[in-house]
């Protein structure tokens, strides 16, 4: 749901000032634009489902265009290790 300029900014503030790795969390529908509606649900519901569904594409695109990514056991082992 939220902007994709919102999201880079907080994963730039953890990894600049926090010097922290970030885990940018999505849920595999989220890139099924075909996916078939629920007209039943609540509305809150829907809109949170369905809500810039068509651009989730394109803000994981930038994503891993525009950060360093490794998988979740190597980001946090270094960071024992540190």
């Amino acid at each position: 749901l939220l902007p994709y300029g919102l999201s880079r900014a907080m994963m730039r503030r953890v990894n600049e000032r926090e010097h922290a790795a970030c885990i940018f969390y999505f849920h595999p529908w989220e890139l099924d634009t075909d996916q078939p509606r629920q007209r039943h649900a609540p509305l809150k519901a829907r809109f949170r489902h369905y809500a810039n569904l068509s651009r989730m594409r394109a803000k994981l695109e930038k994503a891993l265009g525009e950060f360093h990514w490794d998988r979740v056991d190597r980001v946090f082992l270094a960071a024992q290790a540190a």
